[in-house]
């Protein structure tokens, strides 16, 4: 599936709902939900000009598509477009064990978590030494992976504010990350043009994809953890890579991180 080079420039430009059953991808002009399983472009949300998206995730039930652009412009596409402007510091919202969340990061590097009706932090969570750049959530709401320039993945247990653990080997910043399925393991997508897959408990490099040759510019990951999406360079063309994961699903799925921590 070709694509332009505007697709693949932002942070996290395709994003899969929680149900898998559509894929969305931004360019600079528009937002385009495709159909999972016959790529048909089922609706098409035109973007206000002025830069194109710098984020795209889905939110309420999946009803609405959440884009973050330039300038801390958010725009909420869905059966009425909306459009809000929120602090810089601004980094997205979560469905956690705590409820939906905002994130927000302080000038000290900490991280804050609230309602978005109110300004008193529900927790707040220390340990990274750089300022966060990108952050992601578990499909069960209970861990937040994060990181920025220095390419550490950072992640908490929201039962704890304190840092869980670090992942470190990126040769540069990290433009994404995502959890797999069951949480067992994090993917993250660094300016080194590499993803690499991370177990949870053991901070272990799992897998890596990219290379000098090709480099990986955006990543989403189906719900169910059976397809990886990568936005590529490879020599002077750009396009998409879709991953039927195979015998790799057990390793995103079913990793039983128990087990693992034992040893």
């Amino acid at each position: 599936m070709p694509c332009d080079e505007t697709i693949l420039c932002g942070r996290r430009v395709c994003a899969f709902p929680r149900l898998g059953d559509e894929l969305a991808l931004a360019d600079g002009a528009a937002v385009h939900r495709y159909s999972a399983t016959t790529g048909e472009c089922k609706v098409t949300h035109s973007l206000p000009p002025a830069g194109g998206a710098m984020e795209v995730s889905y939110a309420r039930n999946d009803e609405s598509l959440v884009v973050c652009r330039p300038y801390t412009e958010v725009l909420e596409l869905g059966r009425e477009d909306n459009r809000a402007r929120l602090s810089g510091n601004w980094m997205g919202e979560f469905r956690t064990v705590r409820g939906d969340l905002l994130l927000e990061v302080e000038p000290s590097h900490d991280l804050l978590l609230r309602m978005a009706d109110s300004d008193v932090p529900v927790m707040r969570l220390s340990g990274a030494s750089e300022r966060i750049g990108v952050t992601a959530a578990s499909q069960d709401g209970r861990h937040l992976a994060a990181g920025g320039h220095e390419g550490v993945v950072y992640f908490w247990d929201l039962q704890n504010p304190n840092v869980l653990g670090k992942c470190v080997g990126h040769e540069r910043g990290l433009r994404d990350l995502c959890f797999s399925p069951g949480g067992g393991s994090i993917l993250s997508l660094s300016d080194d043009g590499t993803v690499r897959i991370w177990h949870t408990a053991t901070r272990a490099e799992l897998l890596r994809f990219g290379s000098g040759r090709e480099r990986i510019f955006s990543m989403a990951l189906s719900p169910d953890g059976t397809s990886l999406v990568f936005g590529v360079q490879c020599d002077e063309g750009y396009g998409l890579q879709i991953h039927r994961l195979g015998g790799h699903r057990d390793l995103l799925k079913d990793l039983d991180v128990s087990a693992f921590a034992a040893h």
